[in-house]
């Protein structure tokens, strides 16, 4: 993911900036309060309802759709409302909002469930993951016993 700060693709940390909870790289945040993980305590029966439905669930996918930055522009427009406006509406920064409306960064799902519920948008898609079928060479070194998976299918 991107921090929503600078904008590098690495592992994120959430912080609170000024106010705002944000997820941001290690160099930024300094700028803020990093917020601390807290640990969850799972029972054997949850972890095997959780193991479940996660297994269910891997053929969907989700993600942010094509073109995000032109419809969340239209969609503040269309309620009338400056980036400044928007940013405090939904708790975010003003310099994210601009940095979403042009292009240069991708919303989070977190900010852009926000961003649909306000403007009443859609902005996260459901697809089919698809695995294409491969042919195998047995002669090859690098065989994962997923690849022979997915040639008996």
């Amino acid at each position: 993911m991107q921090c929503e700060m600078c904008g590098k693709e690495e592992k994120l940390i959430e912080a609170v900036v000024e106010g705002v909870v944000m997820h941001v790289c290690g160099n930024c945040s300094k700028f803020g309060n990093v917020v601390p993980l807290q640990p969850t305590i799972v029972n054997e029966e949850n972890k095997r309802i959780q193991e479940k439905t996660r297994i269910k669930q891997d053929d969907l996918a989700e993600g942010i759709v094509d073109g995000y930055s032109k419809i969340v522009k239209e969609g503040r427009e269309k309620k009338g409302l400056k980036q400044e406006e928007l940013a405090k509406e939904i708790a975010e920064k003003e310099s994210l909002i601009h940095s979403i409306e042009s292009g240069h960064i991708k919303p989070s799902f977190k900010t852009a469930k926000k961003l649909e519920v306000y403007l009443n948008i859609s902005l996260i898609e459901k697809y089919e993951k698809k695995i294409g079928k491969k042919d195998v060479n047995f002669k090859d070194e690098l065989i994962t016993i997923a690849d022979l998976l997915r040639a008996k299918k």
